[in-house]
């Protein structure tokens, strides 16, 4: 049986889709055309979350352990077979499962000022109708409650940008040459070297063209509501979708992410200063465990300099 070797496993709202679409046109990478399979928290049948952002996420989780495996079939002759679930760093029972299974893979995080990954969750949830309430101060009082009923995780505001935990638990499963902390910022700002680094850590060619100039499933809103729609993964039944050619795909993707604006307001200045706040301890715990220093690329760190 084909397994993968490679994991895209965080964080969310911190440009995994972007870097899952740049990863699988690598000629020396197959990642699975499934987005956010989640095999490795639910495999034996765990229920969904209680509440779920995005109304596709369920339609994308597999449990079954062949239909998983099989994910990875059409990439036998690949170097690297992988897959992105964008919750496995923040969940450890999927790091304990992922190292229980795959114990020499490669895994890939990127992440992103933690602040601005809580806003660009809460504006992204608002636009899918996932998010009931309408401030992120009052998204921030409901989370406690919200982890205790078993929310989906991108509701996990704070919890979530609290990399050091979750990176402090990863290595304590893995030698950290098997992890490697990509950063949004960077990506962004020049996305081919940031994607060099990649590949060079990967030990595959790092001048592969894999089309960094779009990016994907940004928070903002489509200037045509009525064909980002159409071109959304999961509107078209798979009996249909899974007959169109993957670079065909591709390149509809592309259309439906030129056609959406990025621009959403900004985070009031009193939310901002309570985000600070509350991840305080971050400004000292994580450097250590990444090998870039957040405040060369996060305002949050930035600023304390």
């Amino acid at each position: 049986m084909i397994e993968p070797n490679f994991f895209v496993i965080g964080a969310q709202r911190a440009g995994s889709t972007s870097m899952w679409r740049y990863l699988r046109a690598h000629p020396e990478i197959y990642m699975a055309e499934a987005k956010e399979p989640g095999f490795v928290c639910f495999a034996g049948g765990t229920p969904p979350f209680n509440h779920n952002g995005d109304p596709n996420f369920e339609g994308q989780i597999v449990l079954d352990e062949g239909a998983y495996l099989d994910l990875f079939t059409p990439g036998a002759d690949r170097r690297y077979r992988g897959e992105s679930s964008s919750f496995y760093l923040y969940i450890d029972d999927a790091q304990a499962e992922l190292a229980r299974r795959f114990p020499d893979a490669k895994l890939l995080i990127v992440l992103r000022d933690p602040i601005d990954r809580i806003w660009s969750s809460f504006n992204y949830l608002r636009r899918l109708g996932g998010e009931p309430l309408e401030t992120l101060d009052a998204a921030l009082e409901a989370e406690p409650q919200r982890i205790a009923d078993h929310w989906e995780p991108l509701f996990h505001y704070v919890a979530e940008s609290r990399y050091s935990e979750q990176l402090t638990r990863l290595y304590e499963k893995f030698d950290r040459d098997q992890v490697h902390v990509a950063v949004l910022e960077r990506l962004q700002a020049d996305g081919p070297a940031e994607m060099a680094r990649i590949f060079t850590w990967l030990g595959i060619d790092p001048d592969a063209d894999v089309g960094v100039e779009v990016r994907h499933n940004s928070a903002g809103r489509s200037r045509v509501p009525a064909l980002s729609t159409i071109l959304t993964p999961g509107f078209l039944p798979d009996s249909f979708a899974d007959r169109i050619p993957r670079g065909l795909k591709d390149r509809a993707v592309a259309v439906r992410e030129r056609l959406r604006s990025n621009d959403y307001d900004d985070m009031p200045a009193s939310t901002r200063a309570r985000l600070e706040a509350a991840l305080a301890d971050e400004l000292t715990a994580l450097p250590p465990l990444v090998d870039f220093d957040p405040a060369d690329h996060w305002t949050f760190f930035g600023a304390r300099r």
